[in-house]
C-alpha cells in the first residue's frame, strides 16, 4: 500500500479483520472515500475495541472536508488509546488548519512528554515552534528526537537546517561530520549545508569536496553543479 501498489484483494468478507482492514485502506488510497468509510464502520461495529477503523473513519472525514466529524472520531480514538500517534498528529493538523498553532503545540508537547522522540510529532512540533519564532525550542525538540533515533536522516537534515538558519555553523559541521555516503544519498541537504557552511567559514577546499561529492550523488542536480562551480571559482580552480 505504501508503495502505491494495488493489492487486488477483492471485497471484505466480514470474517477476517486484518484482511478487511487492508481492503479498507486500499479502498481509501484509491479515493473511494465513502466506501472505505463504510468498510471501516462495519469493522468498528464488529470490533469496537480496535482503534484503527476509527482512525480510518477520521481520515475519511478529513478527506471529505468534514473537520468537526473528524475531530469527534479522533477524540474517540484518544479515549480508547490516550497516546495514539496517528490521532494526536491528525488532531494537531486540524488545530493548524483551524488557525490555532498554540493548541497544536500544546497537544504535541504533551504527547512527546509521554512518547519521547516520535519522529513525525517531533518534526511537526519543531515546524510549529519555528513558525512561532521559538527557534531554541524547535532545535531542542529535534535534538531530543535525534537522540532517540540517531539514524533518522530526515531529523538530522532538519536539525542541520535549523542550526544553519540560526547561525550555529560549528554545530552544522559537527552534526554532519560522521555522516556516511548512504545517509548523504538519502538527504543531500546535509551535503549542501555542510558545503555552504564551509564556504561561510572560509574553508573553500572543504566546500569543494562537499559539493563535488554532492554532484557525484546527484549528477542531475543543477543546484549541486552551480554551488560546486561557484566554490571552484572562489578557489581559483577551473
Amino acid at each position: 500500500l505504501m508503495a502505491g501498489k494495488d493489492l487486488g484483494i477483492g471485497s471484505p468478507s466480514g470474517q477476517d479483520y486484518d484482511a478487511d482492514f487492508l481492503i479498507a485502506l486500499e479502498t481509501f488510497r484509491k479515493g473511494d472515500t465513502r466506501e472505505a468509510y463504510a468498510i471501516a464502520q462495519a469493522l468498528h461495529d464488529s470490533n469496537p475495541d480496535k482503534v484503527d477503523p476509527v482512525n480510518l473513519m477520521a481520515a475519511c472525514h478529513v478527506a471529505l472536508g468534514e473537520a468537526s466529524q473528524a475531530r469527534a472520531m479522533l477524540d474517540k480514538v484518544l479515549q480508547m488509546e490516550p497516546y495514539n500517534p496517528a490521532a494526536t498528529l491528525n488532531l494537531a493538523k486540524l488545530d493548524l488548519q483551524a488557525g490555532d498553532p498554540e493548541s497544536a503545540r500544546s497537544r504535541l508537547t504533551a504527547f512527546l512528554a509521554e512518547v519521547p522522540g516520535n519522529t513525525q510529532a517531533s518534526i511537526l512540533l519543531a515546524n510549529i515552534e519555528a513558525q512561532l519564532g521559538n527557534n531554541d525550542n524547535a532545535i531542542k525538540t529535534l535534538e531530543q528526537a535525534l537522540e532517540q533515533h540517531p539514524d533518522e536522516t530526515s531529523l538530522r537534515a532538519m536539525l542541520a537546517q535549523a542550526y544553519y538558519n540560526t547561525g550555529r555553523l560549528g554545530d552544522v559541521l559537527i552534526l554532519t561530520r560522521d555522516t556516511n555516503t548512504e545517509q548523504y544519498r538519502e538527504q543531500p541537504l546535509l551535503l549542501e549545508l555542510r558545503g555552504k557552511t564551509h564556504m561561510l567559514t572560509g574553508d573553500i577546499p572543504a566546500a569543494n569536496r562537499d559539493f563535488k561529492q554532492w554532484t557525484d550523488i546527484e549528477p542531475d542536480s543543477a543546484r549541486a553543479h552551480f554551488l560546486y562551480s561557484d566554490s571552484l571559482a572562489r578557489s581559483g580552480l577551473p
